[in-house]
């Protein structure tokens, strides 16, 4: 199978408080997907929307204390395989430091729960990112 895939993001503030910031995000993920079979090739373009809240408390200078859930919910069904509804929700929670005056570093837990067509998968992982600023 061959997929592309292209993604519109919107991330607005919530609420803001002396020592925690709110966030949310909307993101909608479209995708193109060539599929070959035996007996035809399948196309189709999915349709994944993602929304995600980030609560950010600071707990000293330079670093915060950082916690997310997202969701991620199939808008239409594919033939090639992706179902319509609710597909995964992720959950993180770990600690971000401002490395650089423009580099700022997360790390922590991310759990992640996927709604699989045969059977669902739970996945424990430990998530390190980097964050450049232009």
């Amino acid at each position: 199978m061959r997929e592309e895939r292209f993604w519109q993001q919107a991330t607005y503030p919530l609420d803001e408080f002396p020592a925690a910031k709110v966030t949310g995000r909307t993101r909608l993920e479209p995708g193109s997907a060539m599929a070959m079979t035996l007996s035809a090739t399948v196309a189709a373009t999915a349709a994944p929307g993602v929304s995600a809240y980030r609560l950010s408390v600071r707990v000293g200078q330079l670093e915060r204390n950082i916690y997310w859930p997202e969701r991620v919910i199939g808008l239409n069904e594919t033939d090639w395989g992706q179902p319509a509804g609710f597909g995964q929700n992720r959950l993180f929670a770990g600690i971000s430091l401002q490395a650089l005056d423009r580099v700022r570093l997360e790390a922590g837990y991310l759990n992640q729960f996927v709604d699989g067509a045969s059977r669902d998968i739970k996945r424990d992982n430990l998530q390190l990112s980097a964050t450049i600023s232009f």
